[in-house]
C-alpha cells in the first residue's frame, strides 16, 4: 500500500473556495481504480493548514490517478488557493 498525504496551507480568503475544490476532488478520487482511502481534513491546532490523505493500492493505482483529469486540475489550480507550494509525502507499506 502506497499512503500519501499532502500539506495545503490555505489563503484564509479562499478557505471555502478550496474546500468545496478539495471536496469535488475527494469524490472523484475516491472512485479511481486501486483507491482505498481519500479525504482531506483541517489541522484542529492551526487553522487553514489543511491535510489530503491518500491511501493507495500500488504504484499503478498512483501512476493511473496522476493522469486523470480531477487531479490534474488540482495541480494547476492549487496555488490559487494556498499561501505557498503544498508539501508532499509518501509512504509505502507491505499491507
Amino acid at each position: 500500500m502506497i499512503i500519501i498525504n499532502v500539506h495545503c496551507d490555505v489563503d484564509p480568503a479562499r478557505r471555502e473556495a478550496f474546500m468545496d475544490f478539495a471536496k469535488e476532488l475527494v469524490n472523484k478520487s475516491q472512485r479511481d481504480t486501486g483507491n482505498l482511502f481519500y479525504s482531506y481534513f483541517e489541522d484542529a491546532l492551526v487553522p487553514n493548514h489543511f491535510l489530503i490523505v491518500e491511501h493507495w493500492q500500488d504504484q499503478e493505482a498512483v501512476d493511473a490517478h496522476n493522469q486523470t483529469p480531477h487531479l490534474q486540475t488540482f495541480l494547476k489550480t492549487a496555488n490559487t488557493y494556498l499561501t505557498h507550494n503544498f508539501d508532499i509525502q509518501v509512504s509505502h507499506t507491505d499491507n
